[in-house]
């Protein structure tokens, strides 16, 4: 079985690559889950790419293995196809744009899997899950994506009893707003919900466990560059295999390499007597990508006292920002007299953590 299947990749594979992202691609890719309209040079990760998806490599076995993956795009749409058996599994399809996607899927619901991501955090996941019709959310925050109609993101999964099943999905471009200079993805065969990874495309550095419910952390993406020019529109007349790669470090976690410091203007105030303590927060790192940030003021013995704020995005080095905790609780009553800590910490995505500092600060009364 493996021979044929390697035959078969072998006449697949293409001889050369040509042009075929264009203005329009309506006449030709239709989203109904067949793929058989995808051009050679569009298959960004099959048996022939460097690194290679290879045919029966999922730890689950060779029946929910991911065969190969293709993407392009027009004016209108980013397409995204793969290619997997899916026996008694899931496809769950990732694409990043921006920040402030997830960092993993410990989220309520349909989508909930054992998954972490060290490398990027993801705006769109899409579910194709057997026998179903895929459901997508997408554009939000990282724990509450809100789920996008099929009108707004046509897709489609079709599973063949002969041959390995096809999912497929056109995003407008519309959703895929701000774009950063890479666009991201990656694929993984999944099980039920709280299941983990049986196969990865890219394949992460890490091996995936046989288990069907261990963890699984995924370290490698599939970027391209989409807007090679900087015009603000999708590049026409360029091969998707030949611009694509595999990188662990391009999409690396901004916030990991992001230093912020909390410092208040004073350590002792009196809010029964009206004063506020001012606090600011300085970075020495500069860098255009966004962090999250989430402070909170906590009692000497641990207790949480007030959430000042929680994901406020900010730019490191952009602004040094000045916050202010009035001395007061939840309730609104001030707080008793002793010492408080305040909290900051930061991350690439909504609700992640990638670093932290704190302050002490005393109430009198």
């Amino acid at each position: 079985m493996k021979f044929a299947a390697l035959f078969f990749l072998l006449l697949a594979a293409p001889s050369n690559t040509r042009a075929t992202t264009a203005q329009s691609l309506a006449n030709r890719v239709h989203i109904d889950g067949r793929i058989e309209e995808y051009e050679p040079d569009e298959w960004v990760l099959d048996l022939m790419t460097q690194p290679a998806e290879a045919v029966d490599d999922s730890r689950w076995g060779a029946a929910d293995d991911i065969h190969r993956v293709a993407i392009t795009w027009d004016n209108t749409y980013l397409y995204v196809a793969a290619e997997a058996r899916n026996s008694s599994s899931s496809l769950l399809s990732f694409v990043q744009f921006g920040s402030g996607g997830l960092s993993d899927l410990n989220i309520p619901g349909a989508f909930r899997r054992l998954v972490t991501f060290d490398t990027f955090a993801p705006n769109i996941v899409a579910l194709a899950r057997l026998g179903t019709s895929p459901d997508v959310l997408g554009v939000g925050a990282a724990r509450s994506l809100a789920t996008i109609d099929e009108e707004t993101a046509p897709r489609a999964f079709t599973r063949f009893s002969d041959r390995p099943g096809a999912f497929e999905m056109a995003i407008p471009w519309d959703m895929v707003t701000p774009r950063r200079d890479a666009l991201s993805f990656l694929f993984a065969i999944t099980g039920d919900e709280g299941s983990g990874v049986g196969d990865a495309a890219p394949d992460p550095a890490r091996l995936l466990d046989v288990s069907r419910y261990e963890q699984a952390r995924l370290d490698r993406v599939l970027t391209i560059v989409v807007d090679a020019n900087g015009d603000g529109t999708p590049d026409t007349g360029v091969s998707p295999r030949t611009i694509a790669r595999v990188d662990t470090t391009l999409l690396a976690n901004p916030a990991t390499h992001v230093s912020l410091g909390l410092r208040p203007d004073r350590r002792t105030f009196a809010p029964g007597d009206g004063e506020s303590l001012s606090f600011s927060v300085t970075s020495s790192t500069t860098t255009s990508n966004p962090v999250f940030l989430t402070c909170r003021v906590f009692s000497i013995s641990g207790k949480l006292i007030r959430l000042i704020y929680e994901d406020d995005e900010r730019i490191p080095g952009e602004t040094d920002s000045r916050d202010m905790w009035d001395g007061r609780d939840r309730s609104g009553s001030v707080v008793e007299g002793g010492v408080y800590i305040i909290h900051l910490n930061w991350g690439a995505a909504r609700g992640s953590t990638d670093g932290n500092d704190k302050a002490a600060v005393a109430v009198v009364r």
